[in-house]
């Protein structure tokens, strides 16, 4: 039990130190742009400048005189200053961007390591198990996938399975053989949902297979397995149950 709570607590840790480090810099991103808008508004700024005029009147003589000439602020010495500060702003605001691009690509990457896990976890911590955090109650930012009020993603499933206690540690392979011979079976009994799938779909289902349309999502429920859009689980970064109550945990 410690083990599950320690592990638990590792990985809850590392979420919410990724959650963390992506607000710092979605912060300082915001403060970058506002800080260039604001030199670049600055840099409009019009300034009565005292100049000397010299004038020649009619009798040939010159006369010198102040006016006041208006002189945008970009124009002068200091607008020099300003686009230098507006430049390191800038820096920051690419430095932020491609901190938060390589995090999230990472993490998002690593979609299928990341679902399974199940009952001792639940239990180690008062019964509940989080996701990404950052998207609880709201739909991925590039498939439009909405999420759970503790950070899981809600595919829309063509077939639903459970795999048994024993099989919860094994392979990520065993896991898809298994569900795809399980969802076979309920195919052969269910004409509506046989309507769902090919044939040729079908006979891959039946050796153990899958479709190049479809894989098989971990839930955060211990065992379930859903058939899912494969590209719309590749690109929706999440944690997985394969990592809550699976081999991953």
């Amino acid at each position: 039990m410690g083990d599950n709570i320690y592990h638990s607590l590792s990985t809850y840790r590392k979420q919410l130190a990724r959650h963390l480090q992506n607000t710092v810099d979605e912060g300082l991103l915001n403060l970058s742009r506002a800080t260039q808008e604001g030199l670049e508004r600055a840099k409009q700024f019009t300034l009565e400048v005292p100049t000397v005029v010299v004038r020649e009147t009619s009798t040939g003589s010159q006369m010198m005189r102040f006016e006041k000439m208006s002189k945008s602020l970009g124009d002068t010495g200091l607008g020099k200053s300003l686009d230098n500060l507006a430049s390191k702003a800038k820096h920051v605001e690419n430095t932020r961007l491609d901190r938060l691009r390589a995090r999230n690509a990472f993490y998002g990457n690593k979609v299928d390591d990341v679902l399974e896990a199940g009952s001792k976890v639940g239990k180690d911590i008062d019964g509940k198990i989080f996701g990404r955090l950052e998207l609880a109650n709201k739909s991925h930012p590039k498939t439009g996938i909405k999420f759970d009020q503790e950070g899981f993603p809600i595919f829309d499933s063509f077939g639903d399975m459970y795999l048994e206690p024993e099989d919860y540690l094994k392979s990520r392979g065993t896991h898809f053989d298994r569900a795809s011979k399980d969802l076979y079976q309920q195919i052969m009994a269910n004409d509506e949902l046989a309507r769902r799938f090919t044939q040729e779909e079908i006979e891959l289902f039946k050796k153990g297979s899958v479709p190049k349309r479809f894989t098989w999502h971990h839930h955060q429920k211990p065992g379930l397995m859903q058939l899912v859009d494969r590209r719309i689980h590749r690109q929706t970064g999440h944690i997985g149950g394969y990592s809550i109550w699976g081999k991953g945990n």
